[in-house]
């Protein structure tokens, strides 16, 4: 408003002193008299654009009149017009002359209002250029007589009169009135109730008045109905400007909206001389003001029930002390919006410079930060798996609480130029979510809780989290700046309680914390340890922790993760297990990167090298347990959404108690390798493997051996081969001679199936076919050993092929044998029946000879401990044990081989 009535003040005084610069030119030749005089004036209203008619009646030494004076602009005819203007020149020095009166009669004035700017098109420009060309040129007195003016508006021209006298500013008057009028062309209309503006000095006295009152009005796109402007500058010992605004609705789509505006104060002045060599702080001693509106809307910019109250007072040092209260709802902007807003600022304006710097206090209720700045902000919150689900639950959480969430804040403000700005908060800045979360940052000592500036914001203090969905957490943030989509976090401390996700667990206790973000790239640092409980990777994990320090840098190619400050991460656990059939517990590890590089990434897979060195787990199942100790162990591993692990040693131990039966593997280089996901994969390989123990009824060593297999939640499928497995007797004197099998076995559930060809080891043939089915968690099941048909001869197979404890003792076998073993497990404990079948069998012996012509069966009762069935029967066609026999029969028992 300030502007507009500046320009109003001098419009009319501006125009009149535009003709005193013509009177000027006019008498500029006056030695050339007036064909010259009107060369001159004519040269200069063409060099700005105007064309100017007029007849130069007298150009004489004391006195200068122009008649009909006509001055039109590019579009506009009569802008300027006058019947007579009569000047009175002194001559204070020579050829220096001055106009001490001017003398104006019928004087036109024509405008141009669109509805939102008023015009002369472009004389305004020019009243400012010839007042500011005035220097030193004292101004004369200006009288009028029968002044007209003429807007033209959309809805038709508007009339008024106006007149001067005097000599400005410091004695004279200005009026100016519009008589009351209803105007109509189509659309546009406008009802003018009244309008007057009047202006008096006399000495130092100054009064004014100006009244406004439009009923309605619609040009163009603007529309105002029931507009109300009153002011009155009183004439006291210090002149008091007092106003009075109302307007039931006023609406420009390009400008805003304004619905039920109210506006009072009133201002109380130093000097009535408002001249251009005076500053605010030289006129102004106090002003109070209040405003209140129905409805606001400004560009993007919304409110409903606004209220605004405000007072200054100039200070000694030339400069405002202000205060200013804000109330407003609905409030609504491209970056945020509120139920309630309300306030407070308390402050001081340097007029010279227009600075402010002052403190206040604000407070929002139901506020929601707009989705464009939630998604640019929150678009920074993300992680990589396995924890990319709590970076979900964090973002969504954060998302949900910054669209509902009411603050308050106390905070300095100081304004500069346009671009520069400062809002302080100094000690706390608190966010309550309708979500039930809590966001408070508290200021360090020294520091401020946030700051403000154009394209930055900074927090330092504490910061914590609760409630809402949020994690609970406490940071002890040093730094934190935002501009744009580019994060600088520095944390001195961070305290996560227990915070789950898609069944993780995760907390920690951290002593340093950085975070840096610019555009698609992220790095973090941490020191401290992390815990979790739940599901990681495809593992299901009990009190994990992992401490040490480690950065994390993602970069175009994906996520590079390194330890700092020591070579190793400590790994701990009370359990960890891939399903509920096999459990590890006590885990206890240094996990030491390979050259500190614990993760790299490319084009989405991570991965890395771990060395352990040498370490044990123990673990638990169902009627199972053991510990499985590595030598030297190193894992190399990638994950993207799961995680793929491979396992080598120099050795593996594996002593294992099922149920009351022991069992010990060793072998030398394993490899294993798991899968983890919803169904893990799992694939082995074994060299020079070693088995012994209670639960195998022989010492087995297996040349080589691989697996694979799938392991989903109730679900074990695998599948084995076992090649080269050499058998032989635990027994101090062994009771049959080394074998050789190749085994297949398949797994289903915790069921096993094994099966393959049992051969002699020395001489390759094959004498039997094994059969096994076992459950693995009851450690029930069935075996079968079923020889092929031993056909002995001279020359071929042999009984001391069998076994050593017949060498010397049989030999020159001939016949046929044939052998059934059936073996029953019951939780562990094995028992087994069999039956052999002699067909014409024979053999010599040193002590009695050849037997020959066995024929029968020998079934036995307990085949572990060698005993049979009591009277078991077998025939023979001829032995002779000293008395030849023929076609005889044996009737024998076995009890534990003898």
């Amino acid at each position: 408003m300030a502007k507009s009535a500046s320009s109003g003040r001098y419009l009319a005084w501006g125009l009149a002193l535009l003709l005193v610069l013509l009177l000027a030119g006019a008498s500029a030749g006056w030695f050339a008299r007036k064909p010259v005089a009107r060369t001159l004036i004519a040269n200069w209203c063409e060099a700005r654009n105007l064309t100017c008619e007029m007849d130069i009646a007298h150009l004489g030494t004391d006195r200068v009149e122009i008649h009909n004076i006509r001055i039109s602009g590019p579009t506009i005819p009569d802008l300027l017009s006058a019947r007579e203007v009569t000047a009175i020149v002194d001559w204070p020095g020579l050829f220096t002359p001055v106009f001490s009166r001017v003398d104006l009669t019928e004087p036109a004035i024509r405008a141009a209002f669109d509805g939102e700017r008023l015009t002369l098109d472009g004389l305004e420009k020019l009243t400012t250029s010839s007042r500011n060309s005035q220097g030193d040129m004292p101004i004369p007195i200006i009288n009028t007589t029968g002044g007209q003016i003429q807007v033209d508006t959309p809805a038709g021209p508007l009339t008024g009169q106006f007149s001067t006298s005097g000599r400005w500013p410091d004695n004279g008057h200005a009026d100016l009135a519009f008589a009351s009028t209803e105007l109509v062309s189509g659309s546009d209309h406008l009802k003018l109730e009244a309008g007057a503006l009047s202006l008096r000095r006399e000495g130092e006295a100054l009064t004014g008045l100006i009244d406004l009152q439009i009923s309605s009005l619609h040009l163009n796109q603007t529309r105002a109905t029931d507009l109300r402007i009153h002011g009155e500058l009183s004439d006291r010992a210090e002149p008091i400007l007092a106003w009075d605004i109302s307007v039931e609705q006023l609406e420009n789509p390009d400008h805003g909206h304004l619905l039920g505006a109210v506006s009072s104060g009133q201002a109380v002045l130093k000097t009535s001389d408002f001249s251009t060599r005076h500053t605010l702080d030289e006129i102004l001693r106090d002003i109070r003001a209040s405003a209140t509106a129905n409805q606001l809307r400004w560009q993007a910019y919304r409110a409903e029930n606004v209220k605004l109250a405000g007072q200054g007072e100039t200070t000694s040092d030339a400069r405002l002390d202000l205060t200013a209260s804000l109330e407003l709802s609905a409030a609504d902007s491209p970056i945020l919006s509120a139920d309630a807003l309300s306030l407070d600022l308390d402050g001081r304006i340097s007029p010279q410079s227009g600075a402010f710097s002052g403190q206040g206090n604000l407070f929002l209720a139901a506020a929601s930060l707009a989705e464009p700045t939630r998604q640019v902000q929150l678009g920074q919150v993300r992680a990589a798996a396995p924890f990319d689900h709590h970076a979900d639950r964090l973002r969504a959480a954060l998302d949900t609480g910054l669209t509902d969430f009411s603050g308050e804040a106390q905070f300095r403000l100081d304004l500069g130029a346009e671009a520069d700005w400062q809002v302080i908060v100094h000690e706390r800045l608190a966010l309550n979510t309708a979500s039930g979360g809590a966001i408070v940052m508290t200021a360090a000592p020294g520091r401020s809780a946030l700051t403000l500036e154009p394209h930055l914001v900074t927090l330092a203090g504490v910061l914590t989290l609760s409630g809402g969905q949020l994690p609970r957490l406490n940071a002890d943030i040093t730094q934190m700046q935002l501009a744009g989509n580019q994060w600088d976090m520095q944390v001195g401390g961070v305290k996560l309680s227990r915070w789950a996700a898609n069944g993780l667990a995760l907390s920690a206790d951290l002593n340093r914390l950085s975070l840096q973000s610019q555009g698609d790239g992220l790095r973090l640092a941490g020191l401290g340890e992390l815990r979790f409980d739940g599901r990681l990777l495809g593992i299901n994990t009990s009190q994990a922790r992992i401490f040490g320090g480690i950065e994390a840098a993602e970069g175009p190619s994906g996520w590079r993760i390194q330890t700092v400050e020591r070579a190793c991460l400590g790994l701990a656990a009370a359990s960890a297990s891939a399903s509920d059939t096999l459990v590890v517990r006590d885990i206890a590890l240094n996990i030491c990167p390979e050259n500190g590089r614990f993760i790299q990434q490319e084009d989405g897979l991570a991965s890395g090298t771990i060395q352990l060195g040498d370490f044990a787990l123990p673990f638990t199942g169902k009627q199972v347990s053991g510990t499985a100790g590595f030598e030297q162990a190193e894992i190399n591993w990638t994950a993207d959404e799961t995680l793929a692990v491979s396992i080598t040693a120099d050795q593996l131990h594996l002593p294992m108690q099922i149920g009351t039966r022991d069992l010990r593997l060793e072998t030398g280089d394993p490899r294993l390798g798991i899968e983890f996901g919803t169904v893990t994969r799992l694939n082995a390989l074994l060299e020079e493997t070693r088995l012994s123990g209670g639960l195998v009824p022989a010492n087995v060593a297996i040349e080589g051996a691989d697996f694979s297999g799938t392991l989903a939640a109730n679900q074990f499928r695998a599948r084995a081969n076992a090649r080269n497995v050499d058998l032989t007797d635990y027994r101090d004197d062994p009771l049959y001679n080394p074998l050789r099998a190749q085994f297949t076995a398949e797994f289903a559930g915790p069921d096993l199936t094994l099966s393959g060809p049992v051969n002699l080891k020395e001489t390759g043939q094959k004498i039997a076919t094994a059969d096994l089915t076992l459950n693995l968690l009851t450690l029930d099941g069935a075996a079968q050993v079923r020889s092929e048909d031993l056909v002995f001869s001279r020359g071929g197979l042999q009984p001391k092929h069998l076994s050593d404890l017949v060498r010397g003792l049989l030999s020159n076998g001939r016949g046929r044998l044939n052998a059934v073993t059936d073996f029953t497990i019951r939780s562990g404990q094995i028992a087994g029946t069999g039956l052999f079948t002699a067909t014409e069998f024979g053999f010599d012996t040193q002590k009695i000879g050849a037997i020959d012509g066995i024929n029968g069966e020998i079934r036995f009762s307990d085949m572990i401990g060698l005993t049979t069935f009591p009277s078991q029967k077998l025939t023979f066609a001829h032995i002779n044990p000293g008395i030849p026999l023929e076609n005889g029969e044996l009737s024998l028992q076995l009890v534990e081989g003898g």
